[in-house]
């Protein structure tokens, strides 16, 4: 971390080289672009967009350019460039630039007059206001009013509001291509029949307030989504600690798309996440040139995610059916499942999918068939949700097991037995969507296993 000394010395070297730049263009101004940005942010890769975008703005706003400098010192990249144009007029569009969006009030313009003067405009002799609470900056400084973890809170919350519009202007061909499989997974998941307790083409399993076609309208929804977590860890995430917040910052989008397509009704929360988390690590794992499979894509997940400690113990005004779930069972549900690497798609949903294709089984009974194997094991906090008993999730296990022991997936009437679980199902109120939502993402990793040559 730098040093207060030496923010000092960086600064007494920023106007060196201005008045340097003063004595070479007399008659010109000087436009200084720095980041309001603190440590640890100061130097990270979010960073270092938001100051290319802020030297893109310069460029295309300012006018009469005739020279600039780019500097990367230890406390933060910074700018110089000379216009002969007006320094009032310069301070007007630079002004504007700062306010054009949340996150361009993390750019810091300054523009130095020919006399070497920091040009003010009168509408803003009180300073800036802060980006915390609207109150002047220099004010809040001097108070001290907001602590410094408060101020990190709202940096990092701006920077990836940048990070999030960068990607949604710009997705990559093989982001398209992977999200068209991701919805591909979703859609053939939700037309898998019979599936107990679930939503099928033929009926609305244990669900009331939804039926096949919302789970068509919650898919389509997802698609430009998907294809921004694979961006975000290709193009966006220097490093692993970097991309997790901002795959979360994506999914929260995602889900309120996914809830404006379904009338606010919760289709796929958990695939978002599920889903979004393993496209995040495929994207960050091609950036790093590493090999793409199921295998290695479940065994880099684990490292994406932070420790679940800061996800079940932090104090939250709004608690998932996870977190309830855990306080309640000590059962971590998907969170659980995806800081392990996903062992039930790596243990079960893998190996029995792959087993009853290479059989010749159809695709829907083998995806039937993948959805009890996941049953098996999947601590499913969506049967928790609705049926608040460990004895509930236990039941559901068991019958799965009981189903793959007795084999009813090589009888001719395996349909007519699955109908009698769903009826169950149907009955106690249980739904395995989680288990549902792992089917979706084994049937993914199996896709991409199979066309490999998507990536290249």
């Amino acid at each position: 971390m730098t040093t207060l000394t030496a923010h000092l010395a960086y600064n007494e070297m920023r106007v060196e080289r201005r008045n340097i730049l003063h004595n070479q263009y007399p008659n010109y101004a000087i436009i200084q672009l720095t980041l309001a940005i603190p440590e640890p942010y100061t130097n990270s890769f979010s960073a270092q967009q938001l100051f290319y975008k802020g030297i893109e703005s310069i460029h295309q706003k300012i006018p009469s350019l005739c020279h600039e400098q780019i500097y990367y010192d230890p406390d933060g990249p910074s700018g110089l460039f000379v216009s002969s144009a007006n320094a009032f007029y310069l301070k007007e569009i630079s002004s504007q630039i700062e306010e054009t969006s949340t996150y361009s009030r993390l750019l810091d313009i300054d523009i130095y007059a020919n006399n070497k003067k920091a040009v003010s405009l009168f509408s803003r002799r009180q300073g800036r206001t802060c980006f915390l609470c609207q109150e002047r900056a220099v004010t809040c400084m001097r108070n001290r009013t907001h602590t410094r973890n408060e101020i990190l809170q709202k940096v990092q919350e701006l920077l990836l509001d940048f990070q999030v519009e960068l990607l949604c202007n710009q997705t990559s061909e093989a982001a398209k291509k992977i999200s068209a499989l991701a919805v591909r997974s979703l859609l053939y998941e939700a037309a898998s029949y019979p599936s107990p307790g679930l939503v099928d083409p033929l009926h609305p399993g244990s669900h009331s307030d939804m039926d096949f076609f919302t789970f068509l309208n919650s898919s389509a929804s997802l698609s430009s989504y998907f294809a921004n977590f694979y961006d975000a860890g290709l193009q966006f995430a220097n490093s692993k600690q970097e991309l997790f917040p901002l795959l979360k910052k994506i999914g929260l989008l995602a889900e309120s798309a996914m809830y404006s397509s379904t009338e606010k009704i919760n289709t796929h929360k958990g695939s978002i996440f599920s889903m979004g988390l393993v496209l995040g690590t495929i994207g960050y794992m091609k950036r790093l040139q590493l090999p793409i499979n199921s295998i290695s894509i479940l065994r880099t997940v684990p490292q994406i995610l932070p420790p679940l400690s800061k996800e079940f113990f932090q104090p939250s005004s709004y608690e998932s059916a996870g977190t309830q779930a855990f306080k309640e069972f000590k059962i971590k549900g998907v969170r659980g499942e995806a800081a392990a690497g996903f062992p039930s798609i790596m243990n079960q949903g893998l190996p029995t999918l792959k087993k009853a294709l290479a059989k010749g089984k159809p695709l829907r009974l083998s995806l039937i068939q993948t959805l009890f194997a996941l049953m098996t094991t999947v601590d499913d906090t969506t049967i928790l949700h609705r049926q608040p008993r460990l004895e509930a999730l236990r039941w559901v296990q068991n019958t799965a097991k009981k189903a793959l022991y007795e084999n009813i997936f090589d009888a001719p009437d395996w349909q007519e037995k699955i109908w009698a679980i769903d009826k169950q199902f149907v009955k106690l109120n249980i739904s395995p969507g989680g288990s549902a939502d792992m089917l979706s993402l084994t049937y993914f990793l199996y896709l991409l296993d199979t066309q490999s040559a998507l990536l290249d």
